[in-house]
């Protein structure tokens, strides 16, 4: 209702000013955070957030949820295990938290609707949006809870009310300062930025469709006074001739007849830096590097470096937190009940994995110091261990004879036995392996 009120009072102070042409951003606009407008008018309509939302989609849904016992053991045949692989019949797991993903994205929270069977134990997990699922905020001030339920809205409108524990909310890490109990939508920070490129591009489309207004204005001489046929003779002579597809052919004037521009072009309206600016700072409210989310302003210098940094950088610093909170509301509503740890596996996120290349040569490198045993070396590059391969390292130059213990204090004593002595530049080379040795 405000913000009819508010469009309403704009429209009448641009008419009240001159102004005939009302921009349509006054009608369309993000700045009301319902489902509806965030939406259709940032999702939908805007290139930016939707490429920023959908590399969201795509990266949030590369590790599995699993469960593990106290142990940190897999638990891979759980009931819980067996519910979040296959969430209903209609969804796999990436499917659900793809879903998830978009629907906390755009509207700030998302929900999952837990189904039960007689005996209360969940059978099915169903997500749901903003514009579907509606918290109620609880009226008793002594309430250990800030909501008191949550209300369904079916599609003929109705709604249905749904117990909280039976709903598990997925939000987006911001808050809604003005009702904490749910999480503002990163879209209504940029809402200005979205119309702005939302208006741009329509603008341009009007522009080249059919160039949105005169661009060329013909002039008679001065006392030449047309009648209306004439008028209209020419306008369609000049829109069939040099309009549409044909323009940029060669005019051909009456006598007396000039041709003036108005029109500014695509240079003088400097498109590329009015695009820019708002990209940048859509792609910063969901922090999403714009060169990860393919974005101009991100692609005007990007390098193999720096996106495989900014990839890393986007992982740790967005994805991550995301994995844990989510992980932390599955924990809580589902986890603790079924007696399992609910974690996502990192394991195979691709951005957090160490290069192949460096992890052989940092494991060859602790092998040959002695900090591992050959076996430890083989599970960190992930081959098979041997039954005679837990023992470190020594120097060719020292040969390990035989265990003794003191008699003055009951510790055990190495032998060792030097063989032939090594030339002066190999010992001198291994001198720091030898003396690690010589120490153990």
């Amino acid at each position: 209702m405000i913000s009819r009120v508010r469009f309403g009072l704009a429209r009448w102070l641009l008419r009240a000013g001159g102004l005939s042409i009302v921009p349509r951003w006054l009608d369309t606009t993000v700045l009301e955070p319902s489902w509806r407008a965030l939406s259709r008018d940032g999702y939908r309509r805007n290139a930016a957030v939707y490429a920023c939302v959908s590399t969201l989609a795509f990266d949030l849904v590369e590790p599995a949820m699993r469960c593990y016992n106290a142990e940190g053991e897999e638990m891979g045949s759980s009931p819980l295990s067996r519910l979040l692989a296959r969430p209903n019949a209609m969804h796999s797991q990436r499917e659900f938290w793809t879903l998830l993903a978009v629907y906390a994205a755009v509207g700030g929270s998302a929900y999952i609707h837990i189904v039960r069977d007689r005996r209360g134990v969940p059978v099915e997990l169903w997500p749901y949006h903003a514009g579907q699922m509606i918290p109620i905020p609880a009226s008793d001030p002594n309430a250990r809870t800030w909501i008191a339920r949550y209300d369904y809205v079916n599609a003929d409108g109705t709604e249905a009310p749904v117990p909280v524990e039976d709903v598990i909310q997925i939000r987006w890490p911001s808050v809604d300062l003005e009702q904490p109990w749910v999480a503002m939508p990163p879209l209504v920070a940029v809402a200005a930025e979205v119309d702005a490129t939302n208006e741009a591009m329509r603008y341009v489309r009007a522009l080249l469709k059919n160039d949105a207004m005169p661009r060329v204005v013909l002039t008679t001489p001065v006392g030449t006074i047309l009648d209306d046929a004439a008028v209209g003779r020419m306008k369609d002579q000049w829109n069939e001739r040099y309009g549409g597809d044909q323009r940029g052919g060669v005019a051909v004037l009456e006598e007396g007849v000039t041709v003036s521009r108005i029109g500014m072009s695509m240079a003088e309206l400097a498109f590329d830096a009015l695009m820019r600016v708002p990209e940048a700072h859509i792609a910063a409210a969901f922090r999403v590097p714009a060169i990860v989310a393919g974005l101009g302003i991100g692609l005007d210098r990007s390098t193999y470096s720096n996106y495989a940094e900014a990839r890393v950088s986007y992982t740790q610093q967005t994805l991550v937190p995301l994995w844990r909170m989510w992980e932390g509301e599955i924990q809580a509503a589902l986890g603790d009940n079924f007696g399992v740890v609910v974690r996502y596996d990192l394991s195979t996120v691709a951005a957090l994995q160490e290069d192949q290349a460096a992890r052989v040569e940092r494991t060859i490198s602790a092998w040959n110091a002695g900090i591992m045993t050959r076996n430890e070396a083989r599970k960190a590059l992930m081959l098979p261990v041997d039954d005679a391969g837990d023992v470190y390292a020594l120097p060719t130059s020292v040969q390990l004879l035989d265990v003794q213990h003191s008699p003055v204090i009951g510790l055990p004593t190495l032998t060792l036995t030097p063989v032939a002595a090594p030339a002066p530049s190999a010992l001198a080379a291994s001198g720091g392996r030898l003396r690690a040795a010589a120490d153990r």
